[in-house]
């Protein structure tokens, strides 16, 4: 009897206390008096999302259901309060002006137990700036020019696929296939590496990128995100060991063959190498550098090819539009489809934009204050280590800035049109410092397999297969499409 009394106790002590925990966390906004929606008892206001919605919508609908309630917002990832940032001068001042104040995306990174984790997207302070800075020289134009015939070659090949594939099949589901041409793009210009998966897309550089993408367990995801330090100590991982091993092979083979044979690049890979041989990185770090430009390269350019085709191919008007660009920058360049010719390109730049507009994927971005701010012309104060939003998808959508949100329309992204609106208006690659470093190669890559597409095929969306509007996946942190995109292709 005494025994289960004490059990009883002890488990009534921790009823309350966890009791106590969470309706004080979700109080946090009440009692700051920051405008917020009432919270429910441990889901906050995040019910459904990971299941019904995705973060990115969940993060969308608060942006409009608090809008011009304040310029800081509150809401409730489960316990954890979040604060959104509905001003767009004061986006400008978190991204770029403060920068010291949120240089931290609060990205979870585990070095000792999942190396891995611990990559320039998630390293925080000091160690990212260095690394930033060294690496920075790889996404140089001087650099992205010298990589160009080789996203050239590849494109080619993509090309040859649409069409064997669209002889026999009819409508062709395109994801599949853009994701296998970032793969390939960015096996060679990377790390010198056929990863030949527009051939077979059974190979194992494909295959690993798909897994990589696909085992995304949202509880991790959210115990990793609220409590990096309690994950830590409870020895977390979220990188699956079969991704993490292979490229952990890749890696050591690549410097190994390199090595014996004397294989100078300039490439990504040789890069590393160099300040590896410097001491500059260590093996875990450059293998950890290595996954993630992999992954960001394969996933993210894809998903936006995928968005441009989706919504051109609705559009017969727009494709004949940006096909006669496309000649005319070829004309320019005495028919060459080269690295200028492309920069050339205004109007597929736009359809590119107006694509990432509608379906951004870094669809919302996140600061971490390293010490309280004070809102300017404001008695709110962002307290240190609240998670900051920034609501790309929402502020995207907004009537106010881009009327008619809903229609795909490139004409929003003439110098013209851009130079009327907020600079913090259009953020798919971030902001400030941490811009994504990636953005140039990625809009070369993606504008020039545009080119390649318009210049060899009419191509329409297969409605019959087709969902319009677009869903999305629920568990994913990246928007990505739920349904596949199946486009009718013609040779031209």
């Amino acid at each position: 009897m005494e025994l289960t009394t004490l059990l009883f106790t002890i488990f009534t002590g921790i009823s309350l206390f966890i009791y106590y925990f969470i309706h004080r966390r979700l109080n946090y906004w009440k009692v700051r008096n920051v405008p917020h929606i009432e919270p429910e008892f441990f889901h906050g206001n995040a019910r459904g999302v990971g299941k019904t919605i995705s973060p990115g919508k969940f993060f969308k609908d608060m942006y409009f259901k608090l809008k011009n309630k304040g310029p800081v917002v509150g809401v409730y990832m489960y316990v954890e309060p979040m604060a959104i940032i509905m001003d767009l001068d004061l986006v400008k001042t978190i991204l770029v002006k403060e920068f010291n104040t949120f240089p931290n995306r609060g990205l979870y990174h585990n070095e000792k137990d999942d190396p891995t984790s611990a990559n320039l997207a998630s390293i925080e302070d000091e160690q990212w700036k260095i690394l930033r800075n060294k690496i920075s020289p790889t996404f140089s134009s001087g650099k992205i020019k010298n990589m160009f015939p080789i996203v050239g070659e590849v494109a080619d090949k993509m090309i040859e696929r649409i069409e064997i594939d669209s002889k026999e099949k009819g409508s062709i589901e395109v994801k599949d296939i853009l994701a296998r041409f970032t793969t390939d793009v960015i096996g060679r210009v990377g790390f010198g590496i056929e990863c030949n998966s527009l051939d077979d897309n059974t190979t194992k550089f494909y295959q690993i990128g798909l897994k990589a993408f696909s085992n995304i367990n949202f509880f991790t995801r959210t115990l990793t995100s609220s409590y990096p330090d309690l994950a830590r100590k409870l020895h977390i991982k979220t990188s699956d060991p079969e991704v993490a091993g292979f490229y952990k092979d890749i890696v050591e083979q690549t410097i190994k063959y390199r090595i014996d044979n004397n294989i100078q690049s300039n490439d990504f890979m040789s890069l590393l190498m160099k300040m590896m041989k410097d001491n500059s990185l260590t093996f875990n770090e450059v293998w950890s550098q290595s996954v993630v430009f992999f992954l960001a390269g394969y996933e993210t350019s894809s998903t936006a090819l995928n968005y441009c085709l989706y919504e051109m191919s609705q559009r017969k008007d727009i494709c004949d539009k940006a096909r006669e660009s496309v000649k005319k920058a070829l004309e320019k360049h005495n028919g060459e489809l080269n690295y200028d010719a492309v920069n050339d390109m205004q109007y597929i730049e736009q359809c590119v934009n107006e694509a990432l507009r509608k379906h951004p994927p870094a669809n919302a971005t996140r600061r971490i204050p390293r010490e309280d701010f004070q809102v300017p012309n404001s008695k709110i104060v962002i307290e240190k280590g609240v998670h900051v939003i920034i609501p790309v998808w929402g502020i995207h959508f907004d009537p106010e800035i881009y009327p008619e949100p809903e229609t795909y329309n490139p004409d929003r992204f003439t110098p013209e049109e851009v130079a009327k609106r907020h600079n913090m208006s259009f953020l798919p690659f971030g902001e400030g410092p941490r811009v994504c470093i990636g953005e140039r190669f990625a809009m070369v890559e993606i504008k020039l397999a545009l080119a390649k597409i318009l210049m060899n095929f009419e191509f329409e969306l297969d409605y019959s297969k087709t969902p319009v509007p677009m869903p999305y996946e629920t568990k994913r942190l990246i928007l990505t499409a739920a349904k596949g995109v199946f486009i009718k292709f013609r040779k031209i």
